[in-house]
């Protein structure tokens, strides 16, 4: 599938090497242009007895590191989106209005705002935009 996510080399290091148990097991011998998708991987692992059960949860880990949410699937086709995006500090009242107006312009759409705690929301149907903050930042 054209939109199918592919994993460049220093991804494929960081999911094969805790798939194999945490070992090391170096660069592969020759980069492969245009990265390799989840089901290559798993078939390539395959050949070297690594389940792809632990190649796929590998990947899930590598993806949520970099913000990479997995998307919903019906009938094959994504039916949905995500990301996550780690801010410097916490959004002060006039950058969350501006960035509800850049959704509401976006989306068409003037949503629902909420506020409980320390996150801010903004919802219309099945989208939904959070801020909320982490251990270390603002996400």
């Amino acid at each position: 599938m054209a939109d199918e996510r592919k994993y460049q080399d220093d991804e494929v290091r960081e999911i094969c090497d805790p798939a194999v148990g945490g070992d090391r097991i170096g660069p592969p011998t020759a980069p492969v242009e245009g990265g390799l998708s989840l089901a290559e991987l798993q078939e390539a692992g395959l050949e070297v007895g690594m389940k792809p059960e632990r190649i796929a949860e590998a990947a899930l880990a590598v993806d949520s590191r970099r913000g990479i949410l997995p998307s919903g699937r019906y009938l094959g086709m994504p039916i949905s989106v995500g990301r996550i995006v780690e801010l410097p500090g916490p959004v002060t009242d006039d950058e969350w209005q501006l960035l509800v107006a850049e959704f509401r312009e976006i989306f068409g759409s003037r949503g629902r705002i909420v506020s409980h705690g320390g996150v801010r929301e903004w919802t219309n149907g099945n989208l939904h935009a959070l801020v909320e903050p982490t251990a270390t930042c603002h996400r």
